[in-house]
């Protein structure tokens, strides 16, 4: 415990100095030292960047009943209205979406499953908003990318240099988007979710603590002399 308040007071004197660095390591060590040390804990959250989990997100169907719908030569945007009248579901469409027509008879079946069939015959995809909003767009990789759910995570180091983190991450992910804050020793990756966990995965593998070799050194004063 004294080992760990030292650290945590050293923690304190880096990060007065701006060291952020230095200070996360500091208090790092403290809290490994002493994990009921509230005040260490307390100052190395706030070097660790929030991670929310959302938890899957998917439409909220009001009613999970079977559907039956019979379109012929419709226009595609009045399909989508009759789904919005039935179901509540709110739909975006995408600037380039083209009003084609629709031909469509499908019985019993659930309205996740129209709606996957009425996208893809049509060579569109969907995003989702909310849980009662789509966005509508053309299945093309240009506005894939477009519409892809990017991310931002930040990366606090305790070994791993920024540098060096950044040069791992880019040839491995492929990616320009994540930057190196030196200041803090920290790396910014922007991306989709798979990339961010990907990241971190990455980052806790090679941002581990150096192995350590302890002595137990004795000290023993000889004299020359004889009595």
């Amino acid at each position: 415990r004294l080992d760990a308040d030292h650290y945590f007071k050293q923690g304190q004197n880096f990060q007065a100095t701006r060291k952020y660095a230095q200070a996360r390591r500091a208090f790092q060590k403290a809290v490994e030292l002493d994990p009921g040390n509230d005040a260490a804990r307390q100052a190395l959250e706030a070097y660790r960047a929030p991670q929310v989990d959302p938890g899957p997100r998917k439409l909220e169907i009001k009613s999970k009943d079977p559907v039956s719908f019979k379109f012929k030569n419709t226009p595609i945007i009045n399909v989508f209205e009759v789904l919005t009248q039935i179901t509540g579901i709110n739909f975006i469409f995408d600037r380039d979406i083209r009003d084609n027509r629709v031909t469509l008879f499908m019985t019993d079946v659930s309205l996740d499953r129209f709606i996957d069939v009425l996208l893809k015959t049509n060579d569109l995809a969907s995003v989702l908003v909310d849980s009662q909003t789509l966005i509508i767009y053309p299945d093309t990789p240009q506005k894939a990318k477009e519409y892809q759910d990017l991310q931002i995570r930040t990366f606090y180091l305790s070994n791993l240099e920024s540098k060096q983190a950044v040069a791992l991450l880019s040839k491995i992910l492929r990616s320009k988007d994540i930057i190196a804050n030196e200041n803090l020793n920290s790396v910014v990756v922007r991306g989709p979710h798979e990339a961010i966990d990907l990241a971190e995965k990455i980052l806790e593998a090679n941002d581990g603590t150096p192995a350590e070799v302890l002595l137990d050194v004795e000290f023993l004063e000889v004299s020359k002399r004889q009595d």
